[in-house]
């Protein structure tokens, strides 16, 4: 061979070679993706342990609720109510077909109270259940002052809101109307708050928040006047007011915290966290007339915090609306500690178990590391209510929920062993 034929094959052969080189290099046969925090698919799965499952229970946008080692399940697709012990999920009774569950229900004394629609009547009741299920009667309410989703029991007093805040005295037998084997006098065990009008050309109308706060022998709630998110002439409002003979304390005008909606109000050492659609502030509980709020936020990606829980110093939300994220914030100045965006968002409030925070969705369960506020992985297997809020309870280490997603079930309610370790 001659010399220049030997030369071109050594180019040749060793632009071959570096050609081999540069794709081994820069096209490796097995590339890692990097984890979208915004796409749920590239979260790394995890196996939720069951405790225990009810079938064929919807309690819908109906709130459940837990007291002492009950669950109360408003069964909204069948007309009724179911009750289970929490820890094992055995159901303890159930009634259906009698009336449509309006509220959370919740247990004084041998008796149990939830707001309810019939069929042959267009009018909101409160309607009384034994604990053995045997259902007692009803109460008319009148149209302006019907059902709300929550009910709150402080002692022997009931409190929810509508329009106004109502009151029912439970140390009070309920009297049967004479004559009436299923209605009982209002008047003798309600009590109603409705706030002063500025104007009493105005219809008696207040929109009212969710949430009832307890605090000593006071109760705090919000409410605001409905044209105010239109002309902003009365800003939105928190009072304080005694538990007993709804004497006012105090009535706060809030800075930004407005249009409230789903929990507005939270409890923290001896602040109040306001939540509303237009921004977040704490405020002193005492008496926050004349003084600043520790502090606000009215950044609008961070609105909408759904349900948030405090933990700690630590507040967890999980939004679905503007900046779907998982975030949590530092109760001592409001700034964001950490935020996961979240694409398909999330209806339900969080849990925090053991440094882990469980979110459903309906997508799937998601678990966090709340100490590096990054994913720890998610379930498909237990997907969430596809809808709007129901809301998540938790039970020592069980974390409980509703779904809607999985066929053959009618609606179930599951607890799921909290037992993720954190990173």
């Amino acid at each position: 061979m001659s010399r220049n034929k030997k030369l071109w094959y050594g180019l040749l052969i060793g632009f071959m070679l570096s050609s081999c080189l540069s794709c081994f290099i820069f096209f490796p046969d097995d590339p890692k993706e990097p984890v979208d925090p915004t796409d749920p698919d590239t979260i790394p799965q995890l196996t939720l342990n069951v405790a225990w499952q009810i079938d064929n229970a919807f309690p819908d946008l109906r709130f459940m609720s837990l007291q002492d080692t009950y669950l109360m399940i408003p069964h909204f697709k069948q007309g009724g109510l179911i009750l289970a012990d929490v820890r094992t999920g055995q159901e303890l009774w159930r009634i259906e077909n009698l009336f449509i569950p309006m509220s959370s229900a919740v247990m004084h004394n041998d008796t149990i109270y939830i707001l309810g629609e019939f069929a042959d009547s267009d009018t909101t009741y409160l309607i009384l259940i034994s604990e053995a299920g045997v259902y007692k009667g009803r109460m008319s309410i009148e149209a302006e002052r019907m059902s709300a989703r929550w009910l709150f029991l402080f002692g022997d007093y009931l409190f929810w809101t509508n329009n106004v805040l109502v009151k029912a005295d439970l140390s009070k037998e309920f009297v049967l109307l004479e004559g009436s084997t299923d209605t009982y006098d209002p008047e003798y065990n309600l009590t109603f708050y409705v706030p002063k009008m500025p104007d009493p050309e105005r219809p008696h109308f207040r929109a009212m928040g969710d949430t009832v706060l307890k605090l000593g022998e006071d109760i705090i709630f919000t409410y605001r006047d409905p044209y105010s998110s239109i002309t902003w002439k009365e800003p939105t409002r928190v009072v304080r007011l005694n538990a007993h003979s709804l004497a006012e304390v105090w009535n706060y005008s809030t800075r930004k915290a407005r249009l409230f909606y789903q929990l507005d109000l939270a409890l923290y050492k001896n602040k109040i966290l306001l939540n509303g659609g237009m921004g977040v502030e704490l405020i002193d509980s005492e008496n926050p007339i004349g003084k600043d709020p520790y502090w606000v936020f009215d950044d609008i990606d961070h609105n909408h915090m759904g349900y948030p829980i405090i933990v700690g110093d630590s507040i967890y939300t999980a939004s679905y609306v503007r900046g779907a994220a998982v975030r949590a914030y530092s109760m001592e100045d409001g700034s964001l500690l950490w935020s996961l965006p979240n694409q398909s968002g999330a209806d339900q409030n969080p849990q925090w178990y053991n440094g882990v925070l469980y979110v459903s969705q309906p997508q799937g369960v998601l678990a966090v590391d709340t100490a590096t506020g990054s994913w720890i992985g998610r379930d498909d297997n237990h997907p969430g209510y596809s809808e709007q809020v129901n809301g998540t309870l938790v039970y020592e280490n069980l974390f409980i929920h509703f779904t809607d997603q999985i066929p053959g079930t009618g609606g179930r309610v599951e607890a799921l062993y909290m037992d993720v370790q954190p990173k």
